[in-house]
């Protein structure tokens, strides 16, 4: 076998993660996640959006486009157990947040979120 002598350096990692299909990634992990975690009734779970600053194009326009992801975190657990990527200008993260719950089905737990879903619809 071949012995190294250093860890591989932060600019390998890099061109490694620019190759990754996030998508698929994503599928794989909620995959993983689903199967690895028990979520019991009374969890909570704190559901946020982040955007990814280097994602970010059109800087001098008035409407950036960047790259957005949605977490769903297990407090108890001390994990996420889902997440989905998003780019702003094509859905808005109540959509994605939406379909994100929908897809993990799960009653009996406690979410909570920013103000941003704070709607009647979303609620009800």
């Amino acid at each position: 076998g071949v012995t190294y002598k250093r860890l591989p350096s932060d600019s390998t990692f890099r061109r490694l993660f620019e190759q990754l299909d996030f998508e698929k990634l994503t599928d794989c992990f909620v995959g993983w996640a689903q199967v690895d975690t028990n979520i019991q009734v009374g969890e909570w779970l704190a559901v946020d959006g982040k955007g990814i600053k280097s994602t970010v194009t059109g800087h001098n326009q008035s409407y950036q486009n960047f790259v957005n992801v949605v977490s769903v975190y297990s407090h108890q657990q001390g994990v996420v157990i889902a997440l989905k990527q998003f780019q702003n200008h094509e859905q808005s993260e109540i959509k994605v947040v939406e379909q994100l719950l929908q897809a993990l089905n799960l009653t009996g737990v406690v979410f909570t979120f920013d103000a941003l879903h704070c709607q009647k619809k979303l609620c009800s």
